[in-house]
């Protein structure tokens, strides 16, 4: 498994549980969130809502981010999903994300 196919994996198992915006992401390892969500949605055909916040910035100054909320997995990415949790020691999802558009 690529680098990439790692972190995306390591992403959607946090967004199962709680949303996350950009700097939020950085704790786990992404620096650019906007492009993990892009690739997951464009290549792996998950969706995600996306609402502006405004949060505090290193300046203390008011920035705007977006907050990703995952809403469907499809069932195959899920599958490898579960696995990538199963090695980490982690419980496998027993449900889809919340939402499908099918």
């Amino acid at each position: 498994m690529t680098s990439r196919e790692l972190k995306e994996l390591r992403i959607l198992s946090i967004l199962e549980t709680r949303s996350l915006n950009r700097f939020e992401a950085e704790v786990f390892g992404d620096h650019c969130l906007h492009s993990t969500i892009s690739a997951l949605h464009k290549r792996k055909g998950c969706l995600f809502d996306k609402q502006w916040e405004s949060v505090p910035n290193r300046f203390g100054e008011e920035t705007r981010v977006k907050r990703y909320t995952l809403t469907y997995i499809p069932e195959p990415l899920q599958l490898k999903l579960n696995e990538y949790k199963k090695e980490k020691g982690a419980q496998p999802s027993k449900v889809k994300a919340p939402y499908s558009k099918f």
